[in-house]
């Protein structure tokens, strides 16, 4: 169990302000957290594949297909930007 010394220590690290009366509150509430991952460590995942997910998420990205515009549409976006050396200079994006 986590002494509330050590909690203080832990909110000192954090930069955080606690009272005694905090330090002993997350003292109880974090050591039971603390012996319910103790319980985690314990379980047998032997049989467990490491490839096994949780979701099935999946790539989301989408091919990178140039598409052609027409002039007009090219004029325009070209004309909101300033040409250097047959390129379009833009502002910083930073």
């Amino acid at each position: 169990m986590l002494n509330p010394a050590e909690i203080e220590h832990i909110a000192e690290l954090a930069r955080l302000e606690i009272s005694p009366a905090e330090a002993e509150k997350y003292s109880r509430e974090l050591s039971a957290v603390l012996a319910y991952i103790e319980q985690l460590d314990q379980a047998d995942i032997s049989q467990i594949s490491q490839e096994t997910r949780v979701s099935a998420s999946e790539n989301v990205f989408r091919a990178d297909v140039a598409i052609s515009w027409d002039e007009e549409e090219r004029q325009m976006a070209l004309g909101q930007g300033e040409l250097q050396d047959g390129l379009v200079k833009v502002k910083k994006v930073l």
